[in-house]
């Protein structure tokens, strides 16, 4: 077994070795109960803050990629990989660590008295933020500069307060990937955990969405971090998968992984998709995948044609087999409800809808007018489930148009450069934004921006970049990293 794959193979032993030592425990003692789940959560939350430490510490410090001097550029890549890390917790968590990486990033701007110039393609994020200011107009607090707002502005400025090598960007990377690999270890111990004393086998567990006490199966899954939205979730864990082909295919000796570690981490994904009941999460797997096929295929054989005419036609032979299944499969009566609300309310309100934040208010006013013609499905209403939807109810056809605007300037960004990594984001987000809102709720906004500066941030390493000296009104190149 190569050096690159001892860390997937520990991995992989630890896991199978805690759920044995679990049925022993389920048998002999009464400790795998509901009475002490909490208590396990905590202790594998222990677990994977100190496992993610000693990775740190073997992945960046005893690699030097870090180095005690100097000491500012130490914290801004101590701060950033935390940050890739601590993005799938909860959203406090989140909040924290994005505040100290933005405030390492301009200090370490001040202190080198460096700044440098924007990529364009935050343009597209600017006018997006600015129709949610715009958009608080006539809402019930009034005109306001909306609090998540503050990451589309100060997470894209903090990554132009410094420039990190390419190498050292790709480390960063692997360690991001491996410490997403313990998360899933663990969730998966977790959820066996709790399959056992639940008493639920893994066929059952796939048939009921509600398992017991009222709780979904991602509340077994996931609450041993305190934050269980499957969705949220993957928007970290896929970043990760997709990190992680492009480390492989990149086969760089500082960052490399082998193919091992790489399947390991995929059938972790799909595990842990599976005990979340994910089903969008089990499509952007597929869709990765098959993204990364097609790489594969431009990138080392002659067959990338023939590859795209295979799967067009399999997907045509899957939708005719499985046509009667794919509909329920991806549809719910609740988001289906919450869809023909919205689309009833942007018929009546067209041109500008009901303002920023404000598609509770504008569901809930819709049912009343329309009780008495569809089924209503009783849920809290929240938002309509649908990025699309959602931007036309609170801004009108408007804030469809200047969303449609915004994804055509990223995927444009993301051919023209060539960046695999901003290709496979912009498509995660693409199909995220058909069953979710990540740009409505702060985790969803967290994490695209994050993500998206980052690849943005690697996407630049191959190119010259201008630099500005602060108090100086001279730019200057600089050579690629």
């Amino acid at each position: 077994m190569r050096k690159t794959s001892s860390f997937a193979l520990l991995i992989v032993l630890m896991s199978i070795l805690s759920m044995i030592f679990i049925s022993f425990l389920s048998k002999q003692t009464a400790l795998v109960s509901i009475e002490h789940y909490v208590k396990f959560g905590n202790i594998l939350l222990i677990l994977f803050s100190t496992a993610t430490i000693a990775l740190f510490i073997k992945e960046l410090f005893l690699s030097n990629v870090i180095s005690v001097k100097p000491a500012p550029k130490a914290l801004l890549i101590l701060s950033l990989s935390l940050l890739l890390v601590l993005s799938i917790f909860q959203k406090q968590v989140g909040i924290i660590a994005t505040s100290i990486f933005i405030l390492i990033s301009i200090s370490y701007a001040i202190i080198n008295r460096k700044i440098y110039t924007p990529n364009r393609v935050y343009i597209f994020i600017v006018i997006y933020a600015l129709l949610q200011l715009f958009g608080t107009i006539g809402t019930v607090k009034g005109f306001r500069f909306p609090d998540m707002s503050f990451s589309f502005y100060l997470i894209p400025i903090s990554f132009y307060c410094f420039r990190i090598e390419k190498t050292v960007l790709l480390q960063i990377m692997r360690f991001f990937f491996r410490a997403m690999l313990i998360y899933m270890a663990i969730t998966l111990i977790f959820w066996y955990f709790n399959m056992q004393f639940l008493n639920i086998g893994f066929l059952e567990w796939m048939k009921q969405k509600v398992l017991t006490n009222g709780f979904n199966a991602y509340y077994w899954t996931n609450s041993w971090t305190n934050y269980m939205h499957p969705s949220y979730i993957s928007l970290v864990l896929f970043p990760a998968l997709f990190s992680g082909l492009y480390l492989y295919y990149k086969k760089l000796e500082t960052s490399k992984i082998s193919k091992f570690e790489l399947l390991v981490f995929i059938f972790f994904s799909i595990a842990s998709q599976i005990a979340m009941q994910s089903r969008i999460g089990i499509v952007c797997i597929a869709f990765i995948l098959t993204i990364s096929f097609f790489y594969y295929l431009k990138l080392r054989t002659k067959f990338f044609k023939w590859g795209i005419f295979t799967t067009v036609i399999l997907i045509g032979i899957s939708f005719v087999i499985l046509g009667n299944k794919v509909d329920g499969f991806i549809t719910d009566p609740v988001r289906k409800m919450d869809s023909t609300l919205a689309i009833n309310y942007i018929k009546s309100h067209p041109w500008w809808g009901a303002g920023y934040h404000q598609e509770a208010l504008a569901l809930s006013s819709q049912q009343e007018i329309s009780k008495d013609k569809i089924t209503i499905v009783p849920n809290v209403k929240t938002y309509t489930h649908n990025e699309f939807l959602g931007d036309t109810v609170q801004f009108g056809v408007l804030g469809l148009i200047v969303l449609l605007i915004l994804l055509f300037g990223l995927l444009r960004y993301s051919v023209i450069s060539k960046s695999f990594l901003l290709q496979q984001f912009f498509c995660l987000y693409f199909i995220f934004m058909l069953i979710e809102e990540p740009l409505y709720v702060q985790e969803g906004i967290t994490r695209f921006m994050v993500f998206l500066a980052f690849f943005i941030h690697l996407s630049e390493c191959d190119h010259p970049i201008k630099s500005i000296e602060l108090w100086k009104r001279l730019p200057k190149s600089e050579p690629a990293k």
